[in-house]
C-alpha cells in the first residue's frame, strides 16, 4: 500500500494506451512537485486528487520545469527522481503519440 506521503507514480504510455513503463514515487514527491508558482505552468496544475495527462508534445515544457525545479532543490534522492522524470518524459517526446500520466493513486 502507497504511503501517505508518496504521491506520484507516473506511467508513460503509448497512444494505444498500453502501459511502457512505470516510475514509481518517492516519500515526499508532492512536496517538490505540486508548485504554486507562475513559473510552472504544468506542475501548478498537478493535483493531489486526480491523475494530471501530459501529451508528447507537452514534454518540452514538462522538462523544461524539471530543469527548472532541480535547480531550486538540494536533497539527492530527490534530484535522482526528478533526473528519472526528465528521462521518462524525453522517452514520452520521442514516441509519437505517446503520454505521461502523473498519478496521485496507487498502481503497485
Amino acid at each position: 500500500m502507497k504511503e501517505a506521503n508518496e504521491i506520484f507514480d507516473i506511467i508513460f504510455q503509448s497512444k494505444k494506451f498500453e502501459t511502457i513503463e512505470i516510475l514509481l514515487s518517492v516519500e515526499e514527491d508532492e512536496n517538490y512537485l505540486i508548485q504554486n508558482d507562475d513559473r510552472f505552468v504544468i506542475l501548478n496544475d498537478l493535483s493531489d486528487s486526480s491523475p494530471s495527462a501530459l501529451n508528447a508534445e507537452d514534454m518540452d515544457d514538462f522538462i523544461a520545469e524539471l530543469n527548472l525545479l532541480s535547480n531550486q532543490i538540494e536533497e539527492a534522492e530527490s534530484l535522482e527522481h526528478l533526473e528519472k522524470i526528465k528521462i521518462l518524459a524525453q522517452k514520452c517526446k520521442e514516441l509519437k503519440g505517446s503520454h505521461l500520466v502523473l498519478t496521485p493513486f496507487s498502481i503497485r
